[in-house]
């Protein structure tokens, strides 16, 4: 009796799943992504590229409406790897600019790029993706440019989002990022990090310039929690950090690096290559910069420009000779020779969180994010009609060149090297019913779990794998 139970409890289960997934409301094209600020809890998936180019056209020139600001959006959309090219958001008396408003602590993002969008705002958070972020973002990325000019206080903008208070993993940007305003948050990733906020595995190779306030290649504020990800780029402003702006309110960064060039103004402003502020019972370790740090008035740290006595930094260093600093408020110095060495990095986990190429380049992480897709071309028709298959990158540890764009690959194009597919029964999920049959209901709860992954209860993209790509020039 048992097994019979089992058998037909899997295949309930099975069959639920199935029509859950038939359930997802496609999108085909750029009017059906817009008309989903009128279903706020439904879930979508994309089934082909979308070209939004028009946008430009849209409202008077105003473009793309955001998708949930209030009510938020509470579904989950499913990229499923295609792109959206060429989104146009330019809304000076709108909050929260970006293609998803504000998404709700249940919702989910997977596994989507925007490509070239340009988002225009004038109020409190300009984002690309999403503005305010209380979910998950997995596996996604954004091109394109950001534009905030709001005088006001407080205000945020972010390459990808605009204040993240959820989860981002495994995501990317490849952006410029500009930002005005009194005590306002920049970042080529993230404006503001709050003190819900985690980010892990995650990059940004971006041009970031902010008239005042704090600039980060990777965020503008970090509260919470920074891991495994770094920063590529410049970062031009007044209180300015190679990764992070400012490291505030208990805030983590551990096991990331910066390598971009750094620029700030002022005598009394907080200017690093790593981190400008590190403060209030803030901590980095395990960490590195090794971009140039200049000011116009000669202050400026190679790792830290200012820590206060409760911000601590430990088992991190800089390169003194390509930041041309000596002081740092946090951090040990050494020279490009020794920064090369395995030896010089004492404590750090060569096993399975970093790798080095001795005596030929910096330490880069093993698990860094690579694209969920390459990079779109430039569409002569619609993205797909020219889309061409194009490899994932994979770690050498001695390149020294920086990733360039490459096609979105065809829709039939096989995951990244390493990585599985999601489309149709796993194997993993064959087992866990075939366990279920033999063993009542242990056996099912295997099976509902790699179900879950399988239709996205627990979502990771149609490419969940995390294959290391490290850029290793110095911007």
């Amino acid at each position: 009796m048992a097994l019979k139970l089992s058998v037909f409890l899997a295949f309930v289960l099975l069959l639920g799943c199935a029509l859950h997934a038939q359930a997802l409301t496609q999108i085909s094209n750029c009017f059906e992504l817009q008309a989903m600020k009128n279903n706020l809890a439904e879930d979508y998936e994309l089934v082909n590229d979308i070209d939004c180019s028009d946008t430009v056209n849209w409202d008077g020139g105003q473009g793309f409406k955001p998708v949930g600001a209030s009510p938020f959006f509470t579904g989950r959309f499913d990229g499923k790897g295609y792109v959206i090219v060429d989104l146009v958001i330019n809304r000076l008396s709108t909050n929260n600019i970006a293609l998803f408003g504000t998404i709700d602590s249940l919702a989910q993002i997977s596994s989507v790029g925007l490509v070239r969008g340009s988002f225009t705002g004038n109020d409190y958070k300009t984002g690309s993706l999403v503005a305010d972020n209380y979910g998950s973002i997995v596996n996604s990325y954004a091109t394109g440019t950001v534009t905030s000019i709001n005088a006001g206080p407080s205000t945020y903008a972010g390459g990808l989002v605009a204040v993240n208070r959820g989860f981002l993993n495994n995501c990317y940007t490849i952006s410029s990022v500009a930002k005005s305003g009194s005590d306002s948050g920049n970042g080529g990733l993230v404006g503001l990090n709050t003190n819900s906020g985690s980010i892990s595995n995650c990059y940004a190779m971006s041009d970031i310039t902010s008239s005042s306030g704090f600039a980060g290649g990777l965020a503008g504020f970090n509260d919470g929690t920074i891991r495994g990800s770094y920063a590529i780029g410049r970062v031009t402003g007044v209180n300015v950090g190679g990764l992070v702006g400012s490291n505030e309110d208990a805030a983590v960064i551990s096991n990331c690096y910066a390598r971009g060039s750094i620029a700030g103004r002022g005598s009394f402003s907080s200017i690093g290559g790593l981190v400008g502020n590190n403060v209030r019972g803030s901590n980095i370790t395990n960490s590195y910069a090794v971009g140039s740090v200049s000011s116009d008035v000669g202050n400026g740290g190679g790792l830290v420009g200012f820590s206060s006595a409760t911000g601590t930094t430990g088992g991190s260093y800089w390169d003194t000779q390509t930041s041309g600093k000596t002081f740092s408020s946090g951090g040990i110095p050494k020279t490009t020779a020794q920064m090369y060495m395995q030896a010089t990095f004492e404590s750090w986990d060569f096993a399975t969180t970093w790798q080095i190429n001795e005596g030929n380049d910096y330490p880069v992480l093993q698990s860094s994010v690579a694209p969920v897709q390459s990079l779109a071309p430039t569409p002569t028709a619609t993205p797909r009609e020219t889309a061409t298959k194009s490899p994932v990158p994979t770690p050498s540890g001695t390149s020294s060149e920086t990733p360039s764009p490459s096609p979105v690959p065809t829709e039939n194009q096989a995951p990244p090297a390493g990585g599985g597919s999601n489309d149709g029964l796993s194997d993993g999920a064959i087992a866990g019913i075939a366990i279920g049959s033999a063993a009542g209901a242990v056996g099912v709860g295997a099976g509902l779990f790699v179900l879950a992954k399988k239709f996205g209860v627990i979502s990771l993209g149609k490419s969940s794998a995390v294959t290391p790509m490290q850029p290793t020039s110095n911007a």
